[in-house]
């Protein structure tokens, strides 16, 4: 016995070494899928995009739990920067690339879109391919801009204030007050600017100096009657006039200010409830998710054209005083949005990134195509595997809906969140998916169905399948329950213990 004894330890002590061994690599979908569904379709939730600073053809796209994805080919197709597999666990938000050096990148941590904790800035000099801390650990940063004039002045909007560098990062030093949680940082649109704008949930402030200083805007700005907030606020600037300064709140549906000063003072625009530009449909009882799903810009050849989006997307022509709707929520461009720009290189197309990934219009905001290839960050709930088909799953996803692959292809079946455990049954060359708690099922490619379970029965807690007898079958809620007719249309259930826990 002593002898088999040593045996079992030694080949389980072996399994254990073999299986601390064994690496993981990605197998979800990183090109597009095909869209099944009805509904608008997508592939990760990207918080931000940027451009490079000389190369046209080079932008960087930072999924929320992806990584950091870069593409060389106008987003043709994306690869993630390597070094994001140190950065285990962490959200992503902001990413800034040095203009004299494309090797060196600073990449913020965090999700804005929930406001999420994050662990500061990392730091890459290779391109990507390995970052470290460079410091701030433990906050949000939602934005990172650089010194246009020196490259190693960086100044960092986060969840607790205003910091800035002066060493490229190896030291922070806090340049407002910590209690300003900032959704919003850019720089007026002039060269040579020393003066930026930063939004809180509810204020706007300015700095003329550099981010040295922060000093509060208010004159003309107020929270629309019915509100004691802004409900979440974004800036707008643009070249095409440089005194233009756009203060978007999301409080009564979306409220725009107006300032042909540089920021001195401000005229309101929309002070109204319609249209409700913030929620998902334009009726006045209509809501969306407030700051969490908010992008706003102006175009930098026309200074009166904005673009707006929480859910459906918007264009003003007139400075916000009214607003087109280009798109609603469930078709054309994915909801959830959260930031939006024109292309610097050409002002024909405008860049969105949103809880769908990255996408592109060439027509104004009518259309929209995705460019997102490559930029796998699907948040996954649940997944499963057939049994008897190899190239058969299923995966349901944060937002972007139910997919499933088939013959080498990734499809999308329905849209939003789709969290529902799932199980594949025994048949021969199985496509049949089970809902546990929906108590539905249906071939990936078809509607939903029942399964026949009693109506007591509202959220199983596990089901299973004969590998022996396709048509056997054992559903557990409070009560155990089998079935011999898995296979039928609706299949009967026999109720087979007395546990009622």
């Amino acid at each position: 016995m002593k002898k088999i004894l040593l045996v079992y330890i030694f080949i389980f002590s072996t399994l254990g070494f073999a299986f601390s061994q064994t690496t993981w690599s990605p197998v979800s979908p990183n090109f597009f899928p095909t869209n099944a569904s009805g509904q608008i379709h997508g592939i990760s939730r990207v918080s931000q995009v940027k451009f490079h600073p000389t190369n046209p053809l080079k932008m960087y796209a930072v999924s929320s739990r992806g990584g950091l994805f870069i593409t060389t080919n106008g987003g043709s197709n994306w690869t993630i920067a390597p070094g994001c597999d140190i950065l285990p666990n962490m959200r992503l938000n902001s990413v800034c690339v040095d203009y004299t050096n494309d090797q060196i990148l600073y990449l913020g941590t965090g999700d804005a879109n929930y406001y999420y904790s994050g662990s500061g800035v990392y730091k890459s000099t290779d391109g990507g391919n390995t970052f470290v801390s460079s410091g701030l650990g433990g906050r949000l940063i939602t934005e990172i801009v650089m010194n246009p004039a020196n490259n190693l002045m960086l100044i960092a909007a986060t969840d607790a204030g205003i910091y800035k560098t002066i060493d490229g990062g190896v030291t922070w030093t806090l340049k407002s007050a910590s209690s300003l949680a900032c959704r919003d940082l850019v720089f007026k649109a002039k060269t040579g600017t020393q003066t930026l704008f930063a939004s809180t949930y509810s204020e706007l402030y300015r700095s003329t100096d550099m981010g040295e200083t922060w000093t509060q805007l208010t004159t003309g700005i107020y929270f629309p009657s019915g509100s004691t907030t802004g409900g979440g606020c974004r800036v707008a600037v643009t070249p095409a006039d440089s005194n233009l300064v756009y203060f978007h709140m999301v409080a009564k549906n979306g409220t725009v200010f107006k300032s042909t000063n540089g920021g001195n003072s401000f005229v309101n625009m929309k002070d109204s409830v319609m249209p409700n530009i913030t929620a998902y449909d334009n009726v006045a009882t209509s809501t969306g998710q407030g700051d969490y799903n908010s992008m706003f810009n102006a175009d930098p050849v026309n200074p009166n054209t904005l673009y707006y989006g929480a859910h459906g997307f918007w264009k003003s022509l007139d400075g916000g005083a009214t607003w087109i709707s280009m798109t609603f929520w469930a078709y054309v461009l994915h909801t959830d949005m959260h930031w939006v720009k024109v292309n610097p290189y050409n002002t024909g197309e405008i860049w969105t990134a949103n809880d769908g990934g990255v996408w592109k219009s060439t027509d104004g905001g009518a259309n929209w195509t995705p460019i997102s290839n490559g930029i796998y960050g699907y948040e996954i709930y649940h997944g499963a595997c057939s049994p008897t088909r190899r190239d058969m799953f299923s995966i349901g996803t944060q937002d972007n809906g139910e997919l499933y692959h088939s013959s080498g292809t990734w499809f999308t079946n329905r849209g939003g969140d789709w969290g529902s455990i799932c199980a594949f049954d025994y048949r021969s060359n199985s496509s049949m998916v089970y809902y546990l708690n929906r108590n539905t099922r249906r071939l990936v490619t078809g509607g939903d169905a029942t399964y026949g379970l009693p109506a007591a029965v509202t959220s199983l807690q596990d089901i299973g399948f004969s590998r022996k007898d396709p048509n056997l079958a054992f559903a557990g809620f409070q009560e155990v329950y089998r079935t011999n007719n898995l296979l039928n249309t609706t299949p009967t259930w026999t109720q087979i213990s007395a546990i009622n826990k």
